[in-house]
């Protein structure tokens, strides 16, 4: 990944390293895939798969679903997904993997509705689809997604201290 830091101030200091990687595993990835970079974006894609299973793609479902409901503040419908899934495809036509059935693992479990049914999706796809999911989305709240990552982030360090002593 680029590089772990709070540099400018964008992510709080107390952060643990974990976090600080994963925040900027997310933003460098989602500008890796806004400026078409294939290789820059898997290999940012790489370093979040190579974390403790399941702390990116945590910290992405709360991104994702954040992202969703500042999109669609009156409600999200079938065909508020359907548009999500062709954005989010129509602009990573530059992308090299299997988009469509990790994006609908991904929207689908993000609104709490996955099917039980779906095949498992490997972490590198689901962490990329997560991404690609989370700019098009922030693109389409008009938010920056620095500032969701750090809401959803927070919030993870929320409930965890909450859970823990």
């Amino acid at each position: 990944m680029a590089g772990v830091s709070s540099e400018g101030g964008r992510w709080p200091l107390w952060w643990p390293d974990r976090a600080l990687e994963i925040a900027d595993g997310i933003v460098e990835a989602a500008e890796r895939a806004a400026a078409g970079d294939a290789e820059g974006f898997e290999d940012e894609i790489t370093g979040m798969a190579a974390l403790p299973h399941g702390q990116p793609v945590t910290a992405l479902s709360g991104i994702v679903t954040e992202l969703f409901e500042a999109a669609h503040p009156d409600g999200i419908g079938a065909d508020d997904v359907r548009a999500i899934l062709e954005r989010t495809v129509a602009g990573a036509q530059w992308y090299r993997g299997d988009l469509v059935g990790p994006l609908v693992v991904v929207l689908t479990g993000a609104l709490g509705s996955a099917p039980e049914d779906a095949p498992p999706v490997p972490e590198f796809e689901r962490i990329a689809a997560a991404v690609l999911a989370a700019a098009t989305l922030a693109s389409r709240a008009r938010v920056p997604l620095t500032v969701v990552v750090r809401s959803a982030l927070a919030e993870i360090a929320r409930a965890e201290t909450v859970e823990s002593p």
